[in-house]
């Protein structure tokens, strides 16, 4: 999403990214839920105001695929822990996220702030042992 917003107008990248609600709809079609006319009406809705929002632009560039991978990400997030909150409660679930998000993380800011590198990891590591 940040790469979006540094790419193209924030506006068009916020939109981008709030189509995940239209997305989820999308994604649970192809997992085989039924869905009434409403729900199909609101989809062609969507997608035509996404189109008109972009065609100005002619062609699709970077910040657009940006802002089109951030909401399909955020929809499959949503639908992901729709079915993980069957068995899991919400604490484990956000120190999942908050150990796999620094695991991904992590080299980015050794290779970006070496020097403080340290002081962040230790931070962290004090933070999930306060949950531990």
């Amino acid at each position: 999403y940040i790469s979006s917003i540094q790419m193209i107008e924030a506006a068009t990248a916020a939109l981008l990214l709030y189509m995940a609600p239209i997305y989820v709809i999308l994604i649970v079609l192809f997992m085989g839920e039924r869905l009434d006319r409403k729900t199909i009406a609101a989809i062609h809705l969507g997608l035509m105001g996404l189109y008109l929002t972009l065609s100005p632009y002619g062609r699709s560039s970077l910040g657009m695929i940006c802002g089109i991978l951030s909401g399909l990400s955020y929809a499959v997030f949503f639908v992901l822990m729709k079915r993980v909150r069957m068995f899991m409660s919400s604490l484990h679930i956000t120190f999942i996220n908050l150990v796999l998000s620094s695991m991904v993380l992590l080299p980015f800011v050794l290779v970006i702030f070496p020097f403080e590198a340290g002081r962040i990891l230790i931070m962290k590591i004090h933070f999930l042992a306060y949950f531990i």
